[in-house]
């Protein structure tokens, strides 16, 4: 074995350093890279099999060594040769004859960034793990396929929907919950800020809008809100507050009552007989007052209306030239639409709706995104 090989091996071990491995040639290093992982390589360019430039390369090739700090000896000092160990992979370089000092120094130095960068990695990838639990905690929320397909089957009532959160995980929440055989409540919910603070206050709502349903086969939907609005108002921070629309579909009745707490205007339209009508949807948001009383309307609902839901993101969200879609040009788009389409297929105009958002806006969003269709068929 080289004499270099042996004095670096020596030098290391005094200096505290454990499990040093040396190898005698290039396919030999290669082995004990893989086999023992370590978390620092001292190289030399020139060794025998394969030179300390096909080792990079070929370590680099894989996720798990793509920050394994090389170290390069060399005696030489061209920077041609300095260049092209850098692009194969090389983090530093140490000069012939070795300077003990400055070894021992820089191996430190990037052993110290190495556990760090570790501990960085390790860091984020539990971040992620637990956002993405919590991500599917929250989807798991709202409605799933079953109950959108009992809701059809019973209440005659199709949903259309789609929701993206700015980050993993969002202030947006939407679901309805049968009452008895003729009435349906629903809701839409817009928290204040983004990501987990946020989504922490949709848990906290859907735990509140659960205790409601013993209550809610005589509640309607001011005294429904004016119950969760106490409730929230209690337990949310100093500045934190919602947007909610909280209705009830009364089948027998053709109507929707609803209680609008400072949501987007919603619109009820009807593709066939071609006719639109925006929801009243003023209000104070939820959250901020727990002495103030909300009041309730209603509007007809009856077979072949569509109820459409958003979240502010819709029309609050700026295009590339800063310009956003807006309520007016939102309900332009409707409007237009049901009086040029030949298609009685609702899908057709959510798709319309979702693709003129993705070509225009999407690129930008910097809020959670909501949109919720209930056809009654």
């Amino acid at each position: 074995m080289e004499f270099n090989v042996i004095m670096i091996q020596h030098l290391l071990m005094k200096n505290g350093f454990k499990n040093v491995f040396t190898a005698k040639n290039g396919i030999e290093a290669i082995e004990i890279t893989k086999k023992e992982i370590p978390d620092l390589v001292i190289l030399d360019l020139m060794m025998p099999e394969m030179d300390g430039f096909e080792y990079c390369t070929i370590i680099r090739k894989e996720e798990r060594f793509a920050n394994l700090p090389i170290i390069v000896q060399t005696a030489t000092n061209l920077t041609k040769q300095k260049t092209q160990a850098f692009s194969c992979g090389a983090t530093d370089f140490v000069n012939k004859p070795i300077d003990p000092e400055e070894l021992i120094a820089r191996i430190k130095v990037h052993l110290e960034n190495h556990i760090l960068l570790e501990k960085l990695q390790n860091y984020q990838e539990r971040l992620r793990s637990e956002l993405t639990n919590a991500q599917k905690m929250q989807e798991a929320l709202m409605p799933n396929d079953l109950a959108r397909k009992l809701l059809l089957e019973n209440y005659g009532l199709k949903i259309q929907s789609y929701f993206l959160p700015s980050l993993e995980i969002g202030g947006d929440f939407w679901s309805f919950d049968p009452i008895d055989e003729d009435r349906v409540a629903f809701h839409i919910t817009d928290f204040s800020g983004h990501g987990i603070g946020a989504a922490i206050n949709t848990f906290r709502l859907h735990t509140i809008i659960s205790e409601l349903k013993d209550k809610s086969l005589k509640l309607s939907s001011a005294e429904a809100v004016n119950h969760i609005n106490h409730s929230l108002t209690a337990i949310l921070a100093r500045g934190q507050f919602a947007t909610l629309l909280y209705g009830i579909f009364d089948l027998k009745n053709d109507q929707i009552e609803y209680t609008a707490c400072g949501s987007p205007p919603g619109f009820i339209l009807n593709i066939r007989e071609k006719t639109i009508r925006k929801i009243d949807s003023a209000g104070l948001p939820i959250g901020i007052s727990s002495s103030y009383s909300y009041e309730h309307k209603t509007s007809d609902f009856k077979k072949g209306d569509i109820l459409i839901l958003y979240s502010d993101a819709l029309i609050e969200t700026e295009d590339l030239h800063g310009n956003m879609l807006g309520l007016e040009k939102l309900e332009s788009m409707l409007t237009n639409y049901i009086n040029s389409t030949n298609s009685l297929m609702s899908e057709k105009l959510f798709d319309h709706i979702m693709e003129t958002f993705a070509k225009n806006y999407m690129m930008r969003l910097t809020d959670d995104y909501t949109l919720v269709f209930f056809e009654r068929i």
